[in-house]
């Protein structure tokens, strides 16, 4: 039964009833998110939702009861409880179990040895202390409030996008070698090892480095990364990067060879031939082409920055490394 504490003497209100009408809260607020307290006592539940100007704060002990005999009176309480206090440590753990069970991705802060086995269940575990719990934890905050979840979130999300960036950039990059090649073939000749060593050293690894070490966005976006890599928006912007790779290389050799200044290779025998037009010309083009891949790639805000802040945030990643560093010292 429900029963508000401004109204001691009022009649407890049944919970049934309470789901069956939009509940009015008394004039006298002394709670900030509800603008009512109420107490419940767990004895039972209704089958459907609570209204949405019904907040529950659930117990330890009234956790355990409906765990244990009323299951219908659990979903309900998971779908609607947004407070949970007074918990034991594995009473902990388990409400963190059944949230993952059911489809919920859960972080779970804690400062204490008792939140360890939950930090461990936790999809994502932050520990506020450098005790016991941080060795739970796959991550440890200096600040020792809640205050850091934010600021994990958008390194969360930017080391996703990033990740997804990274296989795209050396897709793109392995496609635009391949189809130099198959080009080459045609007219028997092929890249030269210095060209693959000066692409590889010069072009591609400081691109990857300078793209991968983006900082995250300021704010915090209500829009959500894309999860998987094999979703439509992630294979969908590889493929037309891809094609558009393609199709420009086709374009430049067959632009190279109408000009009239343009000499076929002449192909000698046990030689790769390497020093004519189309390899000269291809091989140009296509470190154009990384530089534009990175840049498609490279996508900023709402999770990454701009790419032309990522030398400022590898300048500042450094400088904190040292002082992080020096101050452990």
């Amino acid at each position: 039964m429900w029963r508000n504490l401004d109204e001691q003497e009022q009649a407890p209100v049944s919970l049934d009833e309470l789901c069956a009408r939009r509940y009015q809260p008394p004039s006298s607020n002394i709670a900030v998110a509800s603008n009512s307290t109420t107490i419940v006592e767990m004895d039972r539940m209704p089958n459907s939702a609570l209204p949405s100007d019904v907040e529950l704060a659930v117990t330890g002990v009234a956790l355990a009861e409906m765990m244990a005999s009323d299951s219908e009176a659990f979903e309900v309480v998971l779908k609607s409880a947004h407070v949970y206090a007074r918990m034991k440590p594995v009473q902990k753990q388990l409400l963190i179990e059944a949230l993952s069970e059911r489809g919920r991705c859960v972080a779970m802060c804690g400062d204490g040895a008792n939140d360890c086995g939950a930090l461990k269940s936790a999809d994502v575990g932050l520990s506020l202390s450098e005790a016991e719990a941080s060795i739970a934890a796959p991550f440890t905050s200096g600040i020792a409030n809640i205050t850091c979840m934010p600021r994990l979130l958008r390194e969360g999300r930017c080391a996703l996008v990033t990740s997804f960036q990274a296989f795209k950039y050396m897709t793109a990059y392995s496609m635009i070698q391949f189809t130099t090649t198959v080009i080459l073939l045609t007219v028997g000749s092929m890249p030269g090892p210095w060209q693959y060593l000066f692409i590889d050293l010069f072009i591609v690894m400081p691109l990857a480095f300078l793209s991968e070490y983006a900082g995250s966005y300021h704010k915090l976006s209500k829009r959500r990364p894309v999860s998987s890599l094999l979703s439509r928006e992630i294979l969908s912007s590889l493929l037309l990067q891809l094609a558009v790779n393609v199709a420009f290389q086709v374009v430049a050799f067959l632009s190279l060879r109408t000009q009239d200044w343009f000499t076929p290779v002449v192909l000698q025998p046990d030689s790769d031939n390497i020093r004519c037009y189309e390899n000269t010309a291809l091989f140009v083009f296509t470190n154009l082409q990384y530089v534009a891949s990175i840049c498609a790639f490279s996508a900023g805000k709402p999770f990454r920055k701009p790419i032309y802040k990522n030398r400022t945030s590898a300048i500042k990643s450094n400088k904190h490394k040292q002082t992080h560093a020096h101050t452990h010292i």
